[in-house]
């Protein structure tokens, strides 16, 4: 059935991506940056393909947000399937809650008073390199 639906595609034009071992690579990768959490990651690899929000980025790959938020393990082997980068490597660069209440991340741990979860930022030159083509040139002076 999903060959069917795979050959049609989104009425909107966008792609559609579905869990199965034939069709897990997505089209467009981008490479995760040795200084930067797999949750950048993750959003700057589902807007390279066009999928609205990191939540339905995992979606596609039958993986809840919350389990990436807690890091378990099944999370970042389906966003390796999706990605091709190694799943350790996406998990050494997570918050993966170790204890009540404490994260680690790049081996250090942090307190969940210290994190601030539902803010969004953004590194202005990694999103002008991902956005390079999607933008026009005067936009680009703007920024």
């Amino acid at each position: 059935m999903s060959s069917v639906i795979e050959t049609l595609g989104c009425p909107c034009g966008a792609p559609l991506f579905f869990a199965t071992p034939k069709n897990m690579r997505l089209k467009n990768t981008v490479p995760l940056h040795s200084d930067e959490t797999t949750a950048s990651f993750a959003s700057r690899l589902a807007f390279a393909n066009g999928v609205p929000t990191v939540a339905d980025l995992l979606l596609d790959a039958e993986v809840t947000m919350p389990q990436f938020l807690k890091g378990e393990r099944r999370a970042f082997e389906a966003l390796e399937e999706l990605s091709g980068v190694a799943t350790d490597d996406l998990m050494q660069q997570a918050f993966i809650l170790v204890a009540p209440h404490v994260y680690e991340i790049f081996g250090h741990r942090i307190g969940q008073q210290h994190l601030l979860r539902g803010e969004s930022r953004i590194c202005p030159a990694c999103f002008r390199q991902d956005t390079r083509s999607q933008v026009t040139s005067d936009a680009m002076i703007l920024s």
